[in-house]
């Protein structure tokens, strides 16, 4: 300690606030050394808080991408659930229509049906009506055959008396004969005049058109089944000989036919008629046959079947066949 030169109290004193102030700058030193610690450790936890600022403004910014994409992921599902559901709607509606449709159809269906049984029952009166005419016609020729018969046997009977008495008298013998050629030109007329009664109620039957015939309307359909044919053209032509008598053994020969005669059909007909002679089926008429054969064809045939009718010129039936058995 310096001395100035003051009283030793004074300067008691002096030396001890000179104490005092060293130990106040130890401590002031101290003191600055712990607010530079202090100083770094907080500089420190301001380091970490800056980091620890970032991770949460990077976790938030994470989480807010996630929520972006969440979002669009929803709104992603929601759009595509959307349009499943639209696309639902849009199948339910044409389900709808088509149901409509559907029911419409059948609505008609069932009105054209109605009005088809209609026509059916009509034409089953028909051809009881028909049926008994027929029946009346036939049984009226019996009863003309029978007389004609009966007559005949008189006739027989009486020409054997006279020529039983001419064996007796010769001189009676060119009577005899004079009534025998005037018996049989009398019987010559009746069975000429039988014929001509039975040509005309063919005649009749044959004008009828075809499709009026319910035996024909209960033919089958000819599709596009595999093996169906022989026995549809078995009951067609069964059907059709009943209707049209002929017609069914004109179309078994026309099925037999080898392939390839599509244009000579009415030629190879001409031919095989010479050979068989004047038999049922050689006595119809081309254009009849062709004509009813087309009206069965076009009504009783369905696919492929059809396509090959409708392939030949309308009312060609006889060549519609043919095409369809080969």
């Amino acid at each position: 300690m310096v001395d100035v030169g003051f009283e030793p109290q004074t300067n008691a004193r002096l030396g001890e606030l000179e104490r005092a102030l060293r130990e106040t700058i130890d401590k002031l030193e101290v003191t600055e050394k712990e607010v530079i610690r202090l100083g770094s450790v907080g500089q420190q936890l301001t380091n970490q808080v800056d980091m620890k600022l970032k991770e949460i403004e990077a976790a938030i910014t994470k989480v807010q991408l996630v929520e972006l994409d969440t979002r669009a992921r929803m709104d992603e599902v929601v759009g595509h659930a959307k349009k499943e559901f639209d696309d639902l709607k849009d199948r339910i509606d044409a389900t709808d229509n088509a149901l409509a449709g559907t029911v419409a159809r059948a609505e008609r269906n069932l009105d054209t049906l109605d009005r088809k049984t209609a026509e059916l029952n009509l034409r089953e009166l028909e051809g009881k009506e028909e049926l008994r005419k027929v029946k009346a016609a036939t049984d009226g020729g019996i009863e003309h055959l029978q007389r004609v018969s009966a007559n005949i046997i008189e006739k027989v009977v009486e020409l054997e008396r006279a020529i039983t008495v001419a064996k007796q008298d010769p001189g009676t013998l060119n009577g005899v004969i004079e009534r025998i050629e005037e018996m049989t030109k009398k019987m010559e007329e009746q069975e000429k005049k039988l014929k001509e009664s039975e040509e005309k109620g063919r005649n009749k039957n044959y004008d009828r058109p075809i499709l009026e015939m319910k035996a024909v309307l209960d033919i089958g359909i000819l599709g596009d089944e595999k093996g169906q044919f022989t026995k549809w053209a078995r009951d067609m032509a069964n059907t059709l000989d009943n209707v049209r008598p002929g017609l069914g053994a004109m179309l078994e020969w026309l099925g037999k036919l080898k392939v390839g005669k599509e244009e000579l059909l009415e030629n190879e007909w001409e031919d095989e008629c010479r050979h068989r002679g004047m038999t049922d089926e050689c006595k119809l008429e081309w254009e009849k046959m062709d004509r009813d054969i087309w009206a069965v064809m076009n009504k009783k045939t369905d696919g492929a079947a059809k396509r090959k009718v409708e392939s030949v010129e309308r009312g060609k039936g006889i060549k519609a066949y043919y095409i369809v058995a080969k």
